[in-house]
């Protein structure tokens, strides 16, 4: 099988959801696409560490992307809560070794804070897609509580990078 199908050539996709092509512009293929940039720029990310247990970690991050985004697309699989818990989980073991924040810090330090810090923004744009998305059909709770948990634990993990690396975070006043 090609990797090319030309049937997208009139500006539009399929889903596993319907059996119908429909627009590649439209809130849902925005939604998925958001969420895959952001799953694809984590991998680039992931790359700039040297600790195999954090690369691990994005990786599973990237799995539950994956899960996310098939749902997105029409799978009947279930994203429950206790994903958003997990990163929860992380982002207070995290927290426990950072200093606590009064001002805001701008994104600065290491390859893989600043990686890390834009891989929070794409987040934030998939969080936004995804709200639209689900203004117009119905997106599960642990979904949308996960794509709001991810951009916390990733500004999170860059902190730790650059305190780990002995950076100063850059503060904005």
């Amino acid at each position: 099988m090609g990797i090319y199908t030309k049937k997208g050539d009139s500006g539009t996709t399929g889903t596993l959801a319907s059996k119908d092509r429909i627009r590649k512009d439209s809130v849902k293929i925005r939604a998925i696409g958001a969420v895959d940039e952001l799953n694809s720029y984590l991998g680039v990310t992931a790359s700039y560490s040297e600790n195999s247990q954090t690369k691990e970690f994005i990786s599973s991050l990237q799995r539950d992307l994956f899960l996310l985004n098939s749902i997105l697309a029409g799978n009947k699989a279930r994203f429950g809560t206790e994903k958003a818990k997990r990163l929860e989980k992380k982002i207070d073991e995290l927290d426990k070794i950072l200093l606590k924040l009064s001002n805001f810090i701008l994104a600065s330090g290491t390859k893989f804070s600043v990686h890390l810090q834009y891989c929070r923004s794409l987040s934030r744009r998939a969080e936004r897609q995804v709200v639209a998305l689900s203004q117009r059909e119905k997106v599960s709770t642990g979904i949308l509580k996960y794509l709001n948990r991810i951009s916390d634990l990733l500004f999170t993990l860059a902190r730790e990078s650059n305190f780990r690396a002995g950076v100063t975070e850059e503060i904005w006043k």
